[in-house]
């Protein structure tokens, strides 16, 4: 193997493990501010609900202290999920905010003859367990092929 094969083969395995110490430390903000979704997101996670090795995980920084806002990303054959999370919180004057949770998904393949992927929103509304179930409903019928597809 010459010099230039063996820097390529590090790029990726580099990142993923920059992804997976990425995803330790976020996750252990959403076990903080949104436990139920790292419940929820475990139902859905590989090996054994381990969401360091399956998901991208991200936090967003709002403008709002209070506000904790995630993005969950994961990856079938054919699609992109996008998870939006905004974990419920209480402001300083007593006003409550329900949160909110929303998933998009986006083709990884062109479409022949189209230069751009196709993408949906689905499900979204607000941070409770029947937002999820639909959520997966979304997700695993999204998912489904037409008989004699392959």
């Amino acid at each position: 193997m010459n010099k230039s094969n063996s820097s390529k083969d590090c790029i990726i395995p580099n990142k993923i493990e920059e992804i997976k110490s990425n995803n330790k430390i976020v996750l252990e903000q959403m076990k903080i501010d949104c436990p139920e979704a790292v419940f929820w997101l475990q139902q859905i996670s590989r090996y054994g609900g381990n969401m360091i090795d399956g998901m991208v995980l991200k936090s967003n920084k709002t403008p709002n202290k209070m506000e904790k806002s995630f993005k969950v990303d994961f990856f079938t054959n054919n699609h992109i999920y996008h998870i939006s999370i905004l974990a419920p919180y209480t402001k300083e004057d007593g006003c409550s905010y329900h949160g909110y949770l929303g998933c998009t998904v986006s083709a990884k393949r062109f479409i022949s003859g189209e230069d751009w992927t196709r993408g949906n929103d689905l499900q979204d509304g607000c941070y409770s367990i029947n937002t999820w179930n639909s959520i997966k409903s979304d997700i695993i019928a999204y998912e489904l092929i037409r008989l004699g597809k392959y």
